[in-house]
């Protein structure tokens, strides 16, 4: 089998957006967008997992939004219409806290920021 490596940051975004990193929105996505992050920022996560299945069935159960409180136990609810592309916003709650995301990177089966 061949071992691809797929990247989701778009789970940091809200977090650091509204803990006052001193960038502003826009300067974010783009870092967003080219698969970036903030390397000043104080505050910085790296999680790396090896999942022992193909690319494609790791990639439908990341992009399926509405089941991420099913295998994310802090995520309590989500909420997206329709499926995930660039540009698209959804809204969800961690720890008390709703977030407002935009996905600024899609790349099947590879990136998702």
């Amino acid at each position: 089998m061949v071992q691809k490596t797929i990247v989701a940051s778009f789970l940091l975004l809200p977090l650091l957006v509204s803990g006052g990193c001193g960038k502003s929105l826009s300067a974010l996505d783009q870092l967003a967008a080219s698969g970036s992050i903030q390397e000043d920022n104080p505050v910085k996560a790296h999680l790396q997992v090896e999942i022992d299945a193909p690319p494609a069935k790791v990639w439908a159960v990341l992009i399926n939004v509405s089941s991420w409180p099913k295998w994310q136990p802090r995520i309590e609810s989500v909420t997206v219409t329709g499926p995930l592309a660039n540009g698209k916003r959804f809204s969800w709650k961690t720890g008390g806290t709703n977030s407002h995301s935009q996905v600024q990177l899609f790349e099947p089966e590879h990136r998702l920021g």
